[in-house]
């Protein structure tokens, strides 16, 4: 009888152990990817800084190109480049406003309502038996 308690209890400390174990393992994580995630949040942020950068080069060199004709004709040039990027912005939106979807998770539902007809066929068989 007593070898049977100390298996139990042995049994029951290792479950504990295991069960402690498992835990910090999900801590561990947990600390881990939280420490992933700030890098990978100060490296997006730079990339943005130097994507603002760029951007600001890019019209500074858009200037500079302005700049390069008679000004007589710089105006026409400047208004010319505001409308091709305006023509491309209004494409872009019109491309992007074709791919947009908004709609219910048509698999979610239909599998939630699959469960909904299986439990209401549990309910009736266990209250036919």
């Amino acid at each position: 009888m007593r070898e049977t308690s100390s298996l139990v209890d042995l049994g029951r400390v290792l479950i504990d152990d295991a069960r402690d174990l498992i835990r910090k393992e999900i801590e561990l994580a947990k600390v881990e990817l939280l420490d992933l995630v700030k890098t990978n949040a100060i490296a997006v942020g730079l990339f943005l800084g130097a994507l603002l950068v760029a951007l600001i080069a890019f019209i500074m060199l858009q200037v500079a190109f302005i700049l390069t004709f008679r000004p007589s004709v710089q105006y026409i040039v400047a208004w010319s480049i505001f409308g091709l990027w305006l023509i491309l912005t209004a494409v872009l939106v019109l491309v992007g406003r074709s791919k947009l979807k908004f709609k219910p998770p048509e698999k979610t539902i239909s599998t939630i309502k699959g469960d909904i007809e299986w439990a209401k066929g549990q309910i009736r068989s266990n209250g036919k038996s």
